[in-house]
């Protein structure tokens, strides 16, 4: 399947780019024919080194997105015409004294690798993008499952999901637990990017390609996952939950099921369901576009190969043990 559609769309970014999260300011460069997306923020280094101690703040230009799940279209361009987008781009990561550049999940074979290597980035393995074309029906799902035995405790888990789990569309009351949840879950998250405001979460809930879902357990709201609508395909995109109930009855998967359930009547025969996760995404038959991180420091030059080995080392300890393979 070709990445293309598994984009969000402009939208997407544009409703980001109402209400960003300042730490991540959105900007953008118009480079002859192209519309290049730009976020500069400030990334925390001790998380993306996996280094113990406290290490500082610093400046990064993304190009690309932090709030997509897959680096944005972009029309084929030849060679010399991408090494002038990838000039310009360092020129404006320049200006902003930005201490990287990081070209945030392209995939695997994009015709801008050539540019990039040429103009000395790095490239660095990152999570693969997890996706699977709707079924007919859950019980189309289900036979489609290779190992009966993971069948049989998906229907047993789903059962008990359906029995205890209340689901309903969130309103403007659900707002402060959406905020809060997101939150705890953002604390949690081994790298942090943007945090979304409140403010954002206000607009999503009147924006006609967004729903937020809230699942509650006896009335009380204990999770909720937000989905974006892009034509017939659903992004997976956020998520909060309160960690002491959402184990309980497996949630992350359980979630999953619950969509692929209600999917084909919205029209949709895509679900992407994002990053992380990989082992399981991958037993419940998701498909993977694999990705990669291209990142170029700009500042402290002569520590930059220790800092890109420990960088690339940790990633992909992380990818191998999450998906159990490259293939």
């Amino acid at each position: 399947m070709r990445p293309g559609p598994f984009f969000e769309g402009d939208d997407w970014l544009e409703l980001y780019r109402q209400n960003p999260d300042p730490m991540f300011a959105p900007r953008d460069l118009r480079i002859g024919h192209q519309h290049v997306h730009l976020f500069n923020g400030k990334i925390q280094l001790s998380s993306w080194l996996g280094f113990p101690l406290p290490l500082p703040l610093i400046r990064v230009s993304f190009m690309g997105s932090p709030v997509t799940d897959l680096f944005p279209s972009i029309m084929s361009v030849s060679v010399p015409e991408a090494a002038d987008m990838i000039r310009c781009v360092e020129n404006a990561a320049v200006g902003d004294s930005a201490w990287a550049i990081i070209v945030k999940d392209l995939p695997a074979g994009h015709f801008l690798e050539q540019a990039l290597s040429g103009a000395g980035f790095i490239s660095i393995t990152h999570e693969p993008i997890w996706y699977c074309r709707v079924p007919e029906s859950l019980d189309a799902f289900f036979a489609g499952l290779t190992k009966g035995k993971m069948r049989r405790s998906l229907k047993g888990h789903l059962r008990k999901f359906n029995e205890h789990v209340g689901v309903r569309p969130a309103r403007d009351t659900d707002l402060d637990f959406v905020n809060k949840s997101y939150g705890a879950v953002w604390q949690r998250a081994d790298m942090r990017l943007e945090k979304l405001t409140g403010s954002f979460f206000h607009a999503t809930l009147s924006h006609p390609a967004c729903r937020i879902v809230i699942f509650e357990k006896e009335g009380t709201p204990f999770a909720f996952q937000m989905i974006w609508q892009k034509n017939d395909v659903w992004f997976d995109k956020y998520i909060g939950t309160d960690a002491s109930v959402y184990r309980e009855y497996s949630f992350f998967s359980m979630r999953i099921l619950h969509f692929l359930d209600i999917a084909p009547s919205h029209g949709i025969k895509w679900y992407v369901a994002g990053q992380g996760s990989g082992k399981d995404k991958a037993g419940l038959g998701f498909k993977h576009i694999d990705v990669n991180l291209w990142v170029k420091p700009l500042a402290l030059r002569f520590i930059s190969p220790y800092l890109m080995k420990r960088f690339a080392q940790m990633h992909n300890k992380r990818i191998y043990s999450a998906t159990g393979s490259f293939e």
